[in-house]
């Protein structure tokens, strides 16, 4: 999916996918593996039912259009099954359920029956629901279905009313004797559901009790279960008093028909937690239920300590579940649930769960090591991150079998480009050598590969007879250069059983039709002042794990079409100066100093529209490292340009006070000063193509050793220059000083800036100064026609203000520039 076309799909499609990758990680397979074990047809035998039953994106193109952004974005529910199907290539039965608050539920149902009548192998079933736009809400409160104090009191007394919740669960579902023949990790297992309409009732919107007690009567009998041997019930319980007191007695009428016992099984909802989810209701109350079997404990449901005056707990055989318990285990039966739901339309819906008895782990596995651990990621920042995910992981559990660990990474994730490679013996031998890794160490027996593009097949039948320590290092060398491996063959007498453990961390990057960090309102009142943090800096999008700070740049501001190379609108290279500086000024409340070791990598060319970046931060010692970087249409990093910032505490050195050029002295050592208009007519007939905003340069002084410039920013750019510390367009008319110095001793030629040693900023940039470059090799270029710089930002008095200290340029050639896509070629800086 290209970036621009993530930006027009609904977010709860992109999300429901997102979930479900990391659904079928979770249980331990890959696409190629879903198609190896589930064949059809050279598909997969899998099918996908998602509940959904709100659609709302859509609703912001007429705001946007009012922008000028001419936008088609989608909201379509069947898009949100069938682009799951299309993505991992699922042959089976796909379709989007909507029931309205019983969709997700009845989404499992479905899939639970298709498994059942052999019209799919394995199923992928959930839901997913987002309050995108206020048009839902706004009707929710004009139907005055909403809680007023914030609430959701489930089976409680008090307001009124649910709180509306956001999100998005997925389960994938496998007969119960294929899941163990295969060794998955199993959950729990769902013995029986069902669905079906209520009829007609006392309102289109009115549960019917009688008609709920007879779904879950009928679920129980088709579970050959008896309601004293449910341990709990996982209701709808959306906090109407109405609502819930007819759920109460639906239940109370199911149970009474094998049982009169009162008050032995506590009840909750989830909703209490999260708020009404609706069309994700099901599955989110289905996750609470698995939850609380892995940890045999009761979670309170709050918001309830004073029931519902409807409902008569003592009279029923429930009883609310006010705090934290342990959840007992029956002695004759596993723990068993039953998740009770049902649609404002009259859709019901039933599911009774068991929990899963895992097989006792005690001789399980006799293979003695060494194991080959493998992880991979889309580029180095994830593999970072996917290892700090997996160490904390392996720290917080406890009795991890070290071969399953390595069997589910080797054979549950998908192979990427980035790629890491340890053989271990021990569980703590793997957690010492990555915490090593982690911290940029290295170790024995460690492999990194990073393939980009290439992708090698192995001819070699190593996996097949590997055994010892010294064959695995073998196999994991060639893995991690990019070779594929049989990791199935390793294991030919017995096979470990798949896990769970932390899947794919994604890069979390917003996606959205808009330009703007969040769409406004259409309003009749003047326009707010923008919420950015600076012009080049949209938001703080900064997590525990990483500092970074995103920008959305628009392909109509000053810095695009006024600054063009060959006609084509690329971003100032100053620019990326200028969002390094706020980002680190931002995070640090310090005061950037110097700016060190600084290239420019790839241009951003503004030819496919806006662009979208993100400047990374990370501390290294005394200073602090930064990268800015985009992402292509295939979501790959693209690097713009890095280096490494050091903080000052604002004050100018005493040696920099007595540092003063004399600006009249070297104009004097000058022919005259050339027109600024002249400069530009010479830039354009090389190709560089400057807009009003960078036409900087008033006077230009050139002698063959140096040159002086007279710099002054544009008068529309003066409303907001106090916001800058480097503006985009003065620091690039310093720039174009020296690449006009360098003009005058290889004429016709455009040179362009690519590295820098150093910035040192000393003190703040008026709107009018001066700039004094210097050839800092005495005129000398190497093979390459590199040529190195030194420039001085200076005031009107000759006060140096900012230091330049090497600035490397390069020519710049037509060829470079072949479909319209600026490239620059890698130069050895001599």
């Amino acid at each position: 999916i290209s970036s621009a076309e993530a930006k027009l799909i609904d977010p709860q499609e992109r999300l429901f996918l997102e979930s479900v990758w990391a659904a079928i990680e979770d249980a331990g397979y890959t696409r190629g593996r879903l198609r190896t074990r589930f064949p059809k047809g050279g598909s997969a035998d899998v099918g996908v039912f998602v509940g959904v039953t709100t659609n709302s994106y859509h609703l912001w193109a007429p705001e946007e259009r009012t922008r000028g952004n001419f936008v088609c974005p989608t909201a379509l529910p069947w898009s949100i099954a069938n682009r799951v199907s299309y993505f991992f290539d699922f042959n089976g039965p796909s379709l989007p359920v909507d029931t309205a608050c019983s969709s997700s539920l009845v989404a499992i149902h479905l899939a639970c029956e298709s498994l059942r009548n052999r019209e799919c192998q394995l199923a992928i079933a959930g839901g997913v629901n987002l309050y995108l736009h206020p048009a839902k809400y706004e009707s929710l409160c004009q139907r005055r279905m909403l809680s007023l104090d914030g609430k959701t009191h489930s089976y409680g007394g008090g307001d009124d009313g649910f709180v509306p919740g956001e999100g998005v669960g997925t389960l994938v579902l496998k007969p119960l004797r294929k899941a163990i023949d295969d060794r998955d990790h199993i959950y729990a297992v769902i013995q029986a559901s069902a669905f079906d309409h209520s009829g007609r009732s006392h309102g289109y919107s009115a549960p019917n009790p009688n008609a709920q007690a007879s779904l879950i009567s009928r679920t129980l009998e088709k579970a050959h279960i008896h309601p004293e041997t449910i341990g709990y019930v996982e209701g709808h319980g959306t906090g109407t008093q109405l609502g819930d007191s007819i759920e109460i007695a639906a239940l109370t009428q199911a149970f009474r028909k094998q049982t009169t016992k009162k008050q032995f099984c506590p009840i909750g909802s989830v909703k209490a937690n999260i708020g009404h989810s609706e069309s994700a209701a099901g599955v989110a109350g289905l996750a609470k239920v698995i939850l609380q079997m892995e940890h045999r404990q009761l979670a309170p449901s709050i918001h309830s300590d004073e029931p519902n005056p409807n409902i008569e707990f003592k009279e029923s055989p429930f009883y609310l579940q006010h705090g934290l318990s342990e959840w007992t285990s029956p002695s004759v039966h596993p723990r068993r649930a039953l998740i009770n739901s049902f649609g404002a339309g009259g859709v019901n819906a039933c599911v009774v769960m068991e929990e899963y008895e895992k097989p006792s782990a005690s001789g399980d596995w006799q293979e003695a090591g060494p194991y080959v651990f493998t992880l991979s990621a889309r580029n180095e920042d994830r593999l970072r991150e996917y290892v700090d995910r997996l160490l904390t992981h392996l720290r917080g559990e406890q009795g991890i079998d070290l071969a399953s660990l390595c069997y589910t990474l080797q054979v549950g994730r998908e192979a990427m480009e980035e790629r890491l490679a340890i053989v271990v013996s021990e569980l703590t031998e793997l957690i010492d050598r990555l915490g090593d890794w982690s911290k940029g160490g290295s170790a024995a027996n460690t492999y990194r590969g990073s393939l980009g593009t290439r992708r090698t097949k192995s001819s070699s039948k190593l996996a097949k007879t590997a055994t010892g320590e010294q064959s695995l290092i073998e196999l994991a060398s060639m893995w991690a250069a990019g070779e594929e491996v049989d990791w199935e063959s390793l294991y030919s007498r017995k096979t470990p059983r798949r896990i769970s453990l932390p899947t794919y961390p994604f890069a979390r990057e917003r996606y959205w039709m808009s330009d703007s960090v969040v769409p406004e309102m259409a309003t009749e009142r003047p326009a707010a002042p923008s919420a950015q943090l600076h012009p080049l800096i949209a938001y703080n999008s900064s997590t525990l794990k990483e500092v970074s700070f995103s920008s959305s740049l628009s392909d109509t501001a000053f810095y695009a079409v006024d600054h063009k190379v060959h006609e084509e609108s690329i971003f100032p290279g100053a620019g990326f100066l200028e969002m390094a500086c706020i980002s680190a000024n931002t995070a640090s409340e310090q005061r950037v100093r110097k700016i060190k070791d600084i290239v420019w990598i790839h241009p951003l060319s503004f030819r496919t529209g806006a662009q979208a970046l993100q400047t990374v931060l990370r501390q290294t010692g005394d200073s602090v490292e930064y990268v800015i970087s985009s992402f292509d249409d295939e979501n790959e990093t693209i690097v713009h340009s890095e280096g490494r910032l050091a903080f000052g505490n604002g004050s100018a050195d005493p040696a920099d006070a007595e540092d003063r050029i004399p600006l009249q002295a070297l104009k004097a050592q000058c022919a005259g000063p050339e027109d600024g208009a002249a400069c530009y007519d010479k830039f354009r007939e090389y190709g560089l193509h400057y807009g009003p905003s960078f036409q900087t340069i008033q006077e230009l002084y050139v002698n063959g050793s140096f040159a002086l410039s007279k710099l002054k920013i544009a008068e529309h750019l003066k409303g907001d220059f106090g916001q800058y510390i480097l503006h985009p367009s003065l620091i690039d008319g310093a720039l174009q000083t020296a690449a006009g110095l360098v003009g005058s001793l290889a004429p016709r030629t455009p040179y362009l800036p690519f590295a820098l040693d150093e910035i040192d900023i000393i003190r703040p940039v008026p709107q009018t100064c001066y700039a004094y470059a210097e050839c800092s090799d005495a005129h000398t270029q190497n093979r390459a026609g590199v040529t190195k710089f030194n420039i001085r930002l200076l005031s009107e008095s000759g006060e140096v203000l900012i230091k330049f200290k090497n600035l490397y340029l390069r020519p710049l050639a037509r060829p470079l520039l072949s479909n319209h896509s600026l490239e620059l070629s890698e130069v050895a800086i001599g």
